[in-house]
């Protein structure tokens, strides 16, 4: 187990949603190439640190899928709802780690959705032509995880009038 190799981006990154994917090249105490398929492999996906830093919820094991290709390499897929830090364990059998086993994963938030999102603020409710009023814009992908600006380039979220005028939106974080 300890030559077996694993590589590929869900070894590292993952984005809440979307499937992810990492391979694993079985090799022999030799060091060879196993050339044929029939090895157990075991990935485990375990929530360390969720995105929601208020969170105190019991950890979350995420479902793998280990795909045999019968040549002696296998893909291990996974699709993740809560962003956070998971850690990754590839397991061959029961307990014995490959590679550099366990592995710390990003999950990263989806892409902003409108439908989870929360506004809020006095604005809302009250506002004067001409005078500012505040709105708050709460970014939440489609599992309610926080998104966050990544950049000073980043406008990942445009706000319009119902009449289809662009508001500014200052202090965006």
């Amino acid at each position: 187990p300890v030559f077996t190799r694993v590589f590929g981006p869900g070894i590292v990154r993952a984005i809440a949603g979307r499937v992810t994917a990492s391979g694993i090249a079985a090799r022999d105490e030799l060091k060879n190439k196993r050339l044929s398929g029939g090895d157990v492999f075991n990935v485990k996906l375990t929530l360390q640190q969720s995105g929601d830093a208020s969170d105190d919820s019991a950890p979350i094991e995420e479902r793998v899928t280990v795909t045999d290709n019968s040549d002696g390499t296998y893909v291990a897929r996974f699709a993740c709802e809560v962003a956070g830090t998971y850690a990754c364990q590839v397991l061959i059998g029961a307990d014995e780690h490959c590679g550099d086993s366990p592995y710390d994963v990003v999950v990263l938030p989806g892409p902003v959705c409108a439908k989870t999102s929360v506004v809020s603020g006095c604005g809302l409710r009250r506002a004067r032509v001409g005078q500012c009023a505040q709105i708050v814009v709460e970014c939440l992908d489609r599992f309610y995880n926080r998104v966050q600006r990544q950049s000073d380039d980043d406008e990942s979220v445009s706000i319009a009038s119902v009449l289809g005028l662009r508001i500014s939106a200052t202090d965006i974080s």
